[in-house]
């Protein structure tokens, strides 16, 4: 009996401990589960929202441990590029660009244009840092003025960086134009081995040199689709906007009947075709031999 009565004992004694035993590793298991990790995305509204140690960021409504705060605001760490910096009508632009840090949002990129005007994300050309934007010319934007670009830029941790210079556009709706004032043709008629002189102003800066022809086809819309292209040789003494063109007669230019004054068509710098009209017949009548002259003012955009 005396020996049944110890093996009775002892799973009571064992018994006794499970209760302590269990309240122990509970405790274990919650004092473990009180470490926050460092990557935890704990969402607050003020600092009471927010375990020991770690505070509430309250520009992106999320808590931040104490060590880890971040008050730097993100830049730019390359240049910006802008292409083509001068646009036509109707012409897009793109806007692109480095950033130092991850952000929470896609830049806010716009151009003082008058007013301020969003530029679009090109999503296919952005990644990581690195972020594209385009912008359409609307053809009300203030033609031949500097318009301002500003980037601005807000970082995981809710900084800003306050708008930073993306550098600018120009817009440019406007064909040049030959001014049929100052339009001189000297040493008209010519014989064989004479000199034909052109001088004309154009109405802005070109990005290259015009193309000044005789045609043989005076109906030919194009230097290209003339039937007798006889070219001019710009002259040193061309200077700014004011162009001096030469031509020598060789002798085998035809003889054309009177026509209505040619087309000076062209394009200005930062682009667009177009045609101007009003130059007197007089101006370009007894050329050598009769043929007509077509100047063509071409940036090459």
């Amino acid at each position: 009996m005396a020996f049944g009565r110890r093996w009775f004992c002892l799973p009571l004694f064992a018994l006794s401990l499970i209760p302590v035993l269990l309240t122990s590793a509970f405790l274990a298991a919650c004092s473990t589960d009180l470490a926050v990790p460092d990557e935890a995305q704990l969402g607050c509204a003020a600092e009471a929202d927010c375990p020991s140690g770690w505070t509430c960021n309250e520009k992106v409504g999320r808590c931040v441990k104490t060590t880890n705060i971040d008050s730097t605001a993100p830049g730019l760490v390359s240049e910006v590029i802008v292409a083509p910096p001068v646009l036509k009508m109707a012409a897009t632009a793109t806007v692109s660009f480095e950033v130092s840090e991850d952000l929470s949002k896609p830049p806010v990129v716009s151009v003082n244009a008058g007013t301020d005007r969003l530029l679009s994300l090109d999503e296919s050309a952005s990644s990581g840092a690195k972020y594209a934007f385009s912008y359409a010319a609307a053809g009300d934007e203030p033609q031949g003025v500097e318009s301002p670009i500003s980037i601005v830029l807000t970082d995981e941790s809710g900084n800003e960086s306050g708008k930073l210079s993306g550098k600018s556009l120009k817009f440019d709706f406007l064909a040049p134009s030959v001014q049929a004032d100052k339009v001189l043709v000297t040493g008209s008629p010519a014989k064989k081995d004479g000199v034909v002189t052109v001088k004309f102003t154009v109405s802005e800066p070109l990005a290259s040199d015009p193309v000044v022809v005789l045609r043989d086809d005076v109906g030919a819309a194009e230097a290209s689709e003339a039937s007798g292209v006889r070219p001019l040789l710009k002259d040193p003494s061309s200077t700014g906007q004011d162009y001096v063109y030469a031509y020598t007669a060789t002798g085998s230019e035809p003889e054309v009947p009177p026509a209505p004054p040619p087309v000076v068509a062209g394009a200005p710098e930062g682009g667009g075709i177009g045609v101007a009209q009003g130059v007197s017949p007089e101006r370009y009548t007894h050329l050598p031999n009769r043929s007509w002259l077509k100047i063509f003012l071409d940036t090459g955009s």
